[in-house]
């Protein structure tokens, strides 16, 4: 499953958060949360499964992060750390972590050179 984390400052409490996301086709994603409009050419689309972060968000060119609200497109300007990966997980439909309740059991894979990484730690 591809993933996509980000780390962002919340408007709301000016507290520097992260969000992980499953990717997810646009329209599936607009089903899950009712939500309308058209995607934005040459995007991914993830569905969040952090504690933290939006319900959903999109990414464009792997360097700009946006968010929905009321059928449009944002840019995150604080976004950081754009990284993409894999998980392995039991469920084909991970659900968002809630407080007190992490989301479903996940299987992070790393390439070989991340591993030399966490080798070293």
């Amino acid at each position: 499953m591809e993933t996509c984390q980000f780390s962002y400052i919340s408007t709301k409490t000016r507290l520097h958060c992260t969000a992980l996301g499953i990717e997810r086709a646009w329209d599936h994603l607009k089903e899950e949360f009712n939500r309308s409009g058209p995607g934005i050419p040459g995007a991914t689309y993830y569905k969040t499964i952090s504690l933290q972060g939006p319900q959903l968000f999109a990414v464009v060119d792997e360097r700009q992060v946006f968010y929905h609200d009321n059928g449009h497109w944002y840019p995150y300007n604080t976004a950081t750390g754009i990284k993409f990966g894999q998980r392995n997980t039991t469920t084909d439909d991970p659900q968002r972590a809630t407080e007190g309740k992490p989301s479903e059991p996940v299987i992070e894979v790393f390439s070989q050179e991340e591993q030399g990484d966490l080798e070293d730690d």
